[in-house]
Parts: structure tokens; C-alpha cells; sequence
């Protein structure tokens, strides 16, 4: 029997990250018959997705997206394509077939299990609380999108702003940890509903995430001139009492920082950037610690200092203009 190849047009999201802002992009999405969906590109200005190369988000070897047909069932699509282009092609991977096309489509990136879907269209889903370092843009999943159409056309719109910090220093990053000055809730149980300006985040009652953290797989060395950045994807607000952060390097050290501004405005795809935080330790190994003396004796390579003192004393031989070596063996 042959069948007929019935076309619904939903889009996905690509992005192309600026240096003020984070413009939105939708793309068209052709489901063929009930299981594949082709991503192209509809129009010009991107919106952001998983990971970004010369300024352009691409879609990511095991991307998966959520469709509700009919705003019912969750639908999972995978990405079957190569990885690392704007155009991808998705399978579905598990979920109710998508027959006819009909009115009342929704969507959300990233696919999650416990994202649902109410008949007037609200979506309760989960914002992380744990989100992932990659380089010069935010980590695979940590920017939720949703959608919704009456005419089966979905356009994704991001959810969140972009906190982006930029660290120069000689020690290696671990982990950030995002807080608002007055412990606003960041993550968790979350409903979303459409508004003029975009989707509007409302969490749950039960949600206590006061912080995100942005965890580095391997730590991350920073350099003594150029800045790294450090993207964190946080709920849009003004946050009144400012906010913080808290990085651990090298670690177990902890070493606390903010933009310095009393009230911080987080706008819904837009970025935030924090001016340059530099973060430089004296790494050196302090010989006279715990006693000083007129001598040293060192058996390893490495940076070493210890206190300008007369003899085995704790009496300060004052500034100091240049330092010799006698011999050495």
C-alpha cells in the first residue's frame, strides 16, 4: 500500500550569538509522513541553540527536541544528521505518531520527559540548575526554547538571558556559581506561558533553586591577558539587590565577585556582560612559613619566596631593591 507523505511545517532554533544581544531565529521544520523532520533555515536573523562556531549556532550530535501534536503528547526527535550545521534532519525517537496536520503545535528545547503541555497550551517544564562550561557560549541544554502555533508554524523563542563573565588570571576554573542578591529562585519546577514580549517564566511553589552552577568537565587554565568566557543561561528579571558569583579554582579555593552594580537587569535574549574579573594568586612557595633562616635549601623545580629578615630573625631588613645569587650547585 502506498502511503501519502503529509507535510507539517514547525521550526527550530539556530543562533547567531552578537555582541550585545542574542537576535531570535526560527527555522522550518517538514515532518515527512509521521517519523522525519527536516531543519532549514526561513529566515535571516538566528536565535540561539546549543553551541556557537565563528559566531553561529549549530545544531549538536545528540540534540533532541519535544513536539506536541495537537498540544497533547510529548514527542521525541533526535538529531540523525551530521552534527555542526544550521540544517539538521530529526528522527522521531519515541512518542505517538503525528498524523494530519493540524492546529494547536508546541515545542521545547531541550526534550526532558517530565515536560508537559496543558489544553490551553501552558508548558510546565524544568529550568537547570546545573549547567555545563563550553567554550565562548553557553553548554549543550542550558537554553531552554519553547513554541507554539495555532496554524502548526513554530516559532522557538528563548527563554532566558545571558550572563556571560569574562575571567583573566593564572588558575584553573572548576566551577561558577550564579546568585541573586536577595536569593531570587533561579531553576526548577517552572510553568510558561506566551506575552507580548516572549514567553514568561512563572515557578512553581515548590521550586528553592537559589543559585545555578556552572560546572567545568576538565578545569578550565585562564590566561594572564585574554579573558575566557564564562556563560551562564539565567531567568530574565531585575534582581534588585544585585547579584554574585562564586568561583572555585584550583580546586578547593573560592574566590567571590559581581558586576558591581546595585541592581543587575537580566533581559530575555539578550546578554549581560560583566566587566573583566581577574583572578591572580601568588602560586609561589613561601620557604620561610613556618621559620626563617639565612639559608634555603630547595630539591624540586619550581617558584619559591621567603621573607626579607636579618639572619634567623624576625627583624624586617625593609624594601628591598634587587636580590642575587651568591652560588648555587
Amino acid at each position: 500500500m502506498k502511503m501519502k507523505k503529509l507535510m507539517i511545517w514547525l521550526p527550530v532554533a539556530v543562533c547567531l550569538l552578537a555582541v550585545s544581544c542574542v537576535a531570535e531565529k526560527t527555522e522550518s521544520v517538514t515532518i515527512f509522513g509521521t517519523d522525519e523532520i527536516t531543519a532549514g533555515i526561513e529566515v535571516e536573523t538566528p536565535a540561539t541553540k546549543t553551541y556557537s562556531e565563528d559566531l553561529k549556532v549549530l545544531w549538536s550530535e545528540g540534540d533532541f527536541i519535544s513536539v506536541f501534536p495537537k498540544l497533547r503528547e510529548n514527542s521525541k526527535y533526535v538529531l540523525k544528521s551530521e552534527p555542526g550545521k544550521i540544517f539538521g534532519v530529526f528522527t522521531k525517537d519515541q512518542g505517538p505518531l503525528i498524523g494530519r496536520p493540524y492546529a494547536g503545535y508546541a515545542a521545547v528545547y531541550p526534550y526532558a520527559d517530565d515536560v508537559a503541555i496543558a489544553s490551553d497550551g501552558t508548558i510546565t517544564l524544568t529550568m537547570p540548575a546545573e549547567q555545563t562550561y563550553a567554550e565562548n557560549t553557553f553548554g549543550p541544554g542550558a537554553n531552554t526554547m519553547v513554541s507554539w502555533s495555532d496554524s502548526g508554524y513554530l516559532p522557538f523563542k528563548n527563554l532566558g538571558g545571558f550572563f556571560v563573565m569574562p575571567v583573566t588570571g593564572n588558575v584553573e576554573i572548576n566551577s561558577i556559581e550564579f546568585v541573586g542578591g536577595d536569593e531570587e529562585i533561579l531553576a526548577g519546577k517552572a510553568t510558561v506561558v506566551p506575552g507580548k514580549e516572549g514567553p514568561v517564566i512563572t515557578f512553581d511553589e515548590a521550586a528553592t533553586d537559589t543559585s545555578i552552577v556552572l560546572t567545568c568537565p576538565e578545569p578550565v587554565k585562564l590566561d594572564a591577558e585574554t579573558p575566557t568566557e564564562f556563560w551562564i543561561v539565567v531567568p530574565p528579571a531585575s534582581y534588585g539587590m544585585g547579584v554574585y558569583v562564586k568561583v572555585t579554582y584550583n580546586g578547593d579555593q573560592v574566590f567571590q565577585g559581581s558586576p558591581g552594580e546595585k541592581t543587575v537587569n537580566i533581559v530575555r535574549n539578550e546578554i549581560f556582560r560583566m566587566e573583566t574579573l581577574d583572578i591572580t594568586v601568588d602560586n609561589r612557595i613561601d620557604l620561610s612559613a613556618e621559620v626563617t633562616s639565612n639559608c634555603y635549601i630547595v630539591t624540586s623545580q619550581g617558584s619559591y619566596k621567603f621573607k626579607t629578615v636579618q639572619g634567623n630573625t624576625e627583624d624586617s631588613l625593609g624594601e628591598v631593591a634587587s636580590a642575587v645569587v651568591l652560588w648555587e650547585s
